[in-house]
């Protein structure tokens, strides 16, 4: 520490320990009484029982790690997998969720009308009710033809 430092620790009567000493740790019952407060109602954060699903998809990746191939294609050299939620209920089960591939996970979602668009050049835009409904009709058609395809060419058959 230089000396100018010191001068004006000292004139203030500010601490003059060295600023990146550690802090005494706590103990085993502080330790306890932390974890206790922290805990679903008492936590400051606490939503009561409902969360986001940003928040459930990082629990799911904690405790089932990163994907690597897809359950329906059953390919593993694709780019990105996703965990896709079976019944879109977003629990904490571990049971209810499956590895899919981007596009296997776009065609399910639609499937189960979890989702309308699967490209990202319809949000944003105004459209009615009737042409909403077609373009959604147009899509579930040509993922239907290109999942048919990928079964087709996986297993010989529909």
């Amino acid at each position: 520490m230089n000396f100018a430092r010191r001068k004006i620790q000292k004139n203030f009567n500010m601490p003059t320990g060295n600023p990146g000493q550690k802090r005494k740790p706590h103990s085993k019952k502080t330790k306890k009484k932390m974890s206790t407060l922290a805990l679903a109602e008492k936590n400051p954060n606490w939503m009561g029982g409902k969360y986001v699903i940003g928040s459930v998809h990082q629990w799911i990746a904690k405790n089932l790690g990163k994907p690597n191939y897809c359950e329906i294609c059953k390919r593993t050299d694709k780019k990105d997998y996703d965990w896709s939620n079976k019944d879109h209920k977003y629990r904490r089960d571990l049971n209810d969720w499956q590895r899919l591939c981007r596009s296997c996970h776009t065609a399910f979602d639609i499937k189960h009308n979890n989702r309308k668009f699967p490209s990202t050049g319809m949000l944003g835009r105004k459209h009615s009710r009737k042409t909403k409904e077609k373009i959604t009709a147009s899509n579930l058609e040509r993922w239907s033809k290109i999942r048919n395809k990928k079964y087709k060419k996986l297993y010989g058959k529909n």
